[in-house]
């Protein structure tokens, strides 16, 4: 499971310096445009907006997912499981995040995915801890969820990605990823 987030994480850091001037939308949409690439590569119909590709189709709940679909390639959709599941929020404040995160903590996904950047006087550190803190406080999270959330720090010019994993009811064990 660590090697997806690895390979996420390693995505996320390539944009920055692709797109050195831009932010927000562009950076989204590159987002978006290299996931679904490696969602395609893992054979899984991906749903997003702004995107196209042989295996895109429009958005659908999440700013980007991956599904097993049984019946791929047909008109009628025939989900079988959400692979993963991202959200994608440049924030000016908590109360920008929370809608765009509380999607994920409901996600029945084998991957969430939060991107974000730090902003006001919050450092990457103290915005995971406040993810982290809302994962362990959602009552239906439930062990063997994991989450990768990655902060952009201004600072570094990279994602500061942490790799949070229910082990039992209460305990998580966050890992930070280093790419």
């Amino acid at each position: 499971m660590r090697d997806i987030y690895q390979k996420i994480v390693g995505i996320l850091n390539e944009v920055p310096a692709e797109l050195p001037d831009a932010f927000d939308e562009d950076w989204t949409l590159c987002i978006k445009e290299k996931l679904a690439a490696l969602g395609g590569e893992r054979d899984h119909v991906v749903y997003a907006n702004g995107i196209t590709g042989d295996h895109v189709r429009g958005e659908w709940v999440y700013d980007l997912a991956w599904v097993f679909d049984a019946g791929k390639g047909q008109a009628e959709s025939s989900t079988r499981r959400i692979v993963l599941a991202c959200e994608c929020k440049w924030a000016r404040s908590f109360g920008d995040i929370w809608d765009d995160f509380d999607k994920l903590l409901q996600a029945r996904a084998d991957y969430r995915v939060f991107i974000t950047h730090e902003f006001g006087d919050e450092s990457a550190e103290s915005i995971t801890d406040k993810l982290v803190k809302r994962i362990r406080d959602f009552e239906q999270t439930t062990p063997g969820d994991t989450y990768l959330l990655a902060v952009y720090e201004k600072k570094t010019g990279t994602f500061a990605a942490a790799l949070t994993e229910i082990l039992h009811p209460n305990e998580e064990c966050t890992t930070r990823l280093v790419i």
